[in-house]
């Protein structure tokens, strides 16, 4: 299993002082995702996972550059890239709540989920893997949250079995998602087709007094490296990537990043070989 990681001051740093081993830098910005492989492959080869699903729809992508697209996967060396499986406020606008959801409107998004995967399958150069959402029952920010139905089961086994694509798992996500719908992450992750994952993510989630687990990718706790390793003798993945440090949720000093960076890629290569 290869061993990757968001692409960050605090990783370069390490790698620079052969302080830490990876197999892959992960970029994530589809603006700048040309400098950014540029600037990464200095390093290593690099996972593009550039948030396709978030907010979209099929027609969202009629005049996408897909010639350009495949050749900066193929410049990266990426083996392959991810649709999260949502549907939200940003491209669902007609329903109002997040938690309950009829069945025409549960057809229907499960149409728009398919006709999504469909056109991105059939456009890649390399092998789409779909990625689990954290639905929180609220807004995870001002004006945009996650509809219940992205996170079902039976709808992402739909969507591998319907088009023939695997899975990149989010441990915190589901770890969010589950404490959200009050059940046990792992009777959760049994739920779903463990046989298809091909990469797992993990980060940890804090927690929120009065709103319960957020998505914010911290410092992995117990908890999350004991649900890796559940779910890593379960699952046949691939690549493992750590989604920390993020600019969005960066605490503490560089230093103190950068130790805490060392700790988690430390104990997860122990894990992986």
């Amino acid at each position: 299993m290869k061993l990757g990681c968001n692409d960050s001051p605090p990783l370069r740093h390490l790698l620079d002082r052969g302080s830490a081993e990876v197999g892959y830098f992960k970029v994530s910005s589809l603006t700048n995702l040309e400098p950014d492989i540029t600037s990464a492959l200095a390093y290593r080869p690099v996972l593009v996972h550039v948030g396709f699903g978030i907010g979209d729809s099929a027609a969202s992508y009629a005049d996408f550059d897909w010639a350009w697209f495949n050749a900066q996967l193929r410049r990266a060396g990426s083996p392959h890239t991810a649709m999260h499986v949502e549907v939200s406020t940003h491209n669902w606008p007609t329903t109002t709540d997040l938690r309950f959801q009829t069945r025409d409107e549960v057809r229907a998004m499960a149409s728009h989920l398919s006709e999504l995967c469909l056109v991105l399958r059939d456009r890649l150069e390399v092998p789409l893997l779909l990625e689990n959402m954290d639905y929180m029952g609220r807004e995870l920010k001002p004006g945009y949250g996650v509809f219940r139905t992205s996170v079902e089961p039976a709808l992402l086994w739909g969507l591998v079995e319907g088009m023939g694509v695997e899975v990149m798992l989010d441990l915190a996500h589901l770890r969010v998602t589950a404490d959200h719908l009050g059940v046990d992450a792992q009777a959760f992750a049994r739920a779903l087709p463990l046989h298809a994952v091909r990469e797992l993510h993990v980060s940890g989630p804090s927690f929120v007094e009065g709103v319960g687990l957020r998505d914010d990718h911290q410092e992995l706790s117990e908890a999350d490296y004991a649900l890796l390793e559940w779910t890593l003798e379960r699952t046949n993945a691939q690549v493992l990537t750590l989604e920390y440090p993020k600019a969005r949720t960066r605490h503490g000093t560089f230093d103190e990043q950068t130790e805490a960076l060392k700790r988690q890629l430390s104990r997860l290569r122990q894990l992986t070989t």
